[in-house]
């Protein structure tokens, strides 16, 4: 694991009411892997200041993460626990689109045109709109063929798609970025 979460926490409490400090603790967590610690940073950030739109980005992208393991069945669930599994899908895709949609229309401090376009990819999903997802990963490849974080749009696409399509979507994000 990473030291880097401790050290920044402290240095966090040196400003505590600037949302930068929780919000760099959980893009530690997130490296960390440690999800529901970071989900817990990003929304620390947001209560300090709602319009941060990096912490409305990340916290997006952990829900949209939750949502896709939530999805998943392992066999041998009753229909209740099916239907609850599928509305708690549903209630973490919509927060998620919403997190999307903050970034993008009221995000001070998200700029970038990549992520831009990847929440823009990631709102659709979250609104499980596959055409809108389709569309938005496609102008994203055109548009940055070559930088850092295209994988983002073989990622997203393969959330949305099925079978031996989404596995190539999947890999093909990882063939970027190991």
């Amino acid at each position: 694991a990473l030291v880097l979460s401790p050290l920044l926490a402290g240095l966090a409490l040196l400003a505590p009411d600037l949302p930068l400090g929780p919000y760099l603790i959980g893009l530690t967590h997130e490296l960390e892997g440690d999800m529901p610690a970071a989900e817990r940073r990003f929304r620390d950030a947001l209560r300090l200041d709602p319009d941060f739109g990096p912490a409305h980005y990340w916290l997006g992208r952990v829900l949209i993460l939750r949502a896709y393991t939530t999805g998943m069945n392992y066999g041998g669930e009753t229909e209740d626990q099916i239907r609850l599994r599928r509305e708690g899908v549903q209630a973490l895709s919509e927060e998620a689109g919403r997190c999307f949609d903050a970034a993008l229309a009221r995000g001070s401090g998200f700029e970038d045109a990549l992520h831009k376009k990847v929440a823009e990819a990631l709102g659709a999903r979250g609104r499980t709109d596959a055409a809108a997802v389709r569309r938005a990963c496609e102008e994203g490849l055109a548009a940055f063929p070559r930088s850092p974080g295209r994988e983002d749009f073989h990622w997203v696409r393969g959330l949305v798609e099925e079978g031996a399509t989404a596995l190539a979507e999947l890999g093909r994000a990882v063939e970027i970025r190991p």
